[in-house]
């Protein structure tokens, strides 16, 4: 008898028969473990520190290449920051006292 099993005959009868035949399963069965061995930890601060660094330099790439195409970086603030985003009410308010606070500069 097997809890997962496709054809309803070879299922358990109740629910409590179900989950004592889950319990009965070890976790690495299902693909999932919750202890922390050292090579998962490792994996694991790894992935926080190289995610956040991926991820800065492929911005930083994206805007050096528009640099690099002739673009100011200030054109290219001022191309995202025109884009129509919905945003919160709190987001608003914010960007309307930021824009109060420092008009905008004019450009050469």
């Amino acid at each position: 008898m097997s809890a997962l099993a496709k054809n309803p005959a070879e299922r358990p009868p109740s629910a409590a028969g179900f989950a004592s035949a889950l319990r009965a399963r070890s976790p690495k069965q299902f693909g999932f473990n919750f202890s922390m061995s050292g090579g998962s930890i490792f994996a694991q601060l790894l992935n926080v520190l190289v995610t956040p660094l991926t991820a800065i330099m492929a911005s930083l790439l994206y805007l050096k290449t528009r640099k690099a195409g002739g673009e100011s970086l200030i054109d290219a603030s001022d191309q995202f920051e025109a884009l129509d985003i919905p945003q919160s009410k709190w987001q608003a308010r914010m960007k309307t006292r930021w824009t109060n606070a420092h008009p905008p500069t004019t450009r050469h």
